[in-house]
């Protein structure tokens, strides 16, 4: 049974990247009250970290637009957290597959107690 579930993530990630969400919805769930609320409960930046950070995101990201990220890397910036950040290209769903990389060296390099290069 392993063997057969091995890669079924991999469809499920990369059958449905760069599809756009009418392909998949007969509404846009984003634009309802319900949907609206969420950020307000789950704002970034509040309080910035005192760990270096490794933002990233998918410049096609219907989900969460590229400006609130480039907006909560400019805070945090500000408030002078190591950030390094990544900007790829695609969606909400698939740019962490395309990062992952990165994110490996990232944190291996933060395991090697390598410090942070901040790209503030």
């Amino acid at each position: 049974m392993c063997a057969t579930q091995q890669d079924a993530c991999v469809d499920a990630v990369f059958g449905y990247a760069f599809g756009h969400i009418a392909d998949y919805t007969t509404a846009n769930p984003l634009t309802t009250p319900r949907w609206q609320a969420r950020p307000a409960e789950n704002e970034l930046g509040a309080r910035p970290p005192k760990a270096p950070v490794f933002p990233f995101h998918g410049s096609l990201d219907e989900i969460i637009p590229l400006s609130q990220a480039q907006t909560l890397r400019r805070e945090y910036c500000a408030a002078g957290v190591d950030v390094t950040w990544g900007t790829y290209v695609g969606e909400h769903v698939a740019t962490p597959a395309f990062s992952a990389g990165d994110i490996v060296n990232y944190l291996g390099d933060r395991f090697a107690g390598k410090p942070a290069r901040s790209s503030c």
